[in-house]
């Protein structure tokens, strides 16, 4: 089974790999930005694409494809359909991210092993990484070899493998080492008495959050709610009134790139590159 995984939408800092895509076996991939144009020379690089190398120095990802605006199918119900609804003609939404890069390299990757069906994991990978296209940016720790060329990889790919000298897994490694830099902690924060509440198989994610936990001297209400936070640097000056909803936080100034940006004037919406995948 080919494997392709996102890279990450915690860029554009270096080592910005998760898990699984730091795998050395895996297709790693990327999001490039096309402006809605077929033509590769105004292709820009999104700040949210993570970056390699991974934290054991492999070079990723593998390669990039666009991923910044692209249209697909709505699962209506579901939490991001709910949080971020930009739906177009009501069957169709868009979003951004590098699992929507991740859907286009997938559906490259199938449309190979129709026309290859001999091909083997380790043969899609080299077709897609051999046939990559220079785009976005030269700095192989952002884009990999370059922007996907489904037809190349299907008809014209150069022999060979793509995972040659790299050791197999043994199975044996810790599950909790695994996962990166998301580690529980055993103890409350904050010191008090709670006592250790999970083990090292969960992951933060999966928690639910406990105010009775932290309602001891620094969290109580006159301290966050009442004060310096609420009423007067936090809420009705500083925070909501002036600097936030207005022109600094939305549109390309968040992402440090060029004012000719088009995406968008709102802060829920395509402002963030629409909807994160």
């Amino acid at each position: 089974m080919t494997v392709v995984v996102a890279a990450s939408n915690n860029g554009p800092a270096a080592g910005t790999i998760t898990k699984p895509a730091d795998d050395p076996w895996v297709v790693t991939v990327g999001a490039t930005d096309d402006r809605g144009t077929a033509g590769l020379g105004d292709d820009w690089l999104p700040d949210f694409s993570g970056r390699g190398p991974t934290a054991h120095g492999l070079a990723k990802p593998d390669l990039a494809a666009p991923g910044a605006h692209v249209v697909s199918l709505r699962a209506p119900g579901s939490t991001i359909d709910s949080r971020f609804p930009n739906y177009i003609d009501g069957a169709y939404r868009q979003g951004s991210g590098t699992s929507m890069a991740t859907g286009v390299v997938s559906g490259a990757a199938a449309l190979m092993l129709q026309a290859n069906p001999r091909f083997t994991p380790d043969r899609v990978k080299r077709a897609l990484v051999a046939t990559a296209r220079g785009a976005a940016s030269d700095d192989r720790m952002a884009v990999g070899a370059g922007v996907i060329d489904a037809n190349a990889a299907a008809f014209s790919a150069p022999a060979g493998l793509a995972n040659q000298g790299l050791a197999r897994s043994n199975g044996q490694g810790s599950l909790a080492l695994s996962r990166g830099s998301v580690q529980v902690k055993a103890d409350d924060p904050l010191g008090t008495v709670l006592g250790p509440v999970l083990g090292a198989t969960l992951t933060a994610q999966l928690l639910l959050w406990n105010p009775g936990g932290y309602t001891g001297a620094r969290w109580v209400p006159s301290d966050w709610y009442l004060s310096t936070w609420e009423v007067n640097r936090w809420y009705r000056v500083s925070w909501y009134g002036n600097d936030w909803p207005a022109s600094k936080w939305a549109g390309s100034s968040w992402y440090g790139q060029a004012q000719d940006e088009s995406y968008g004037s709102s802060l829920s919406g395509s402002a963030w590159y629409g909807a994160w995948e």
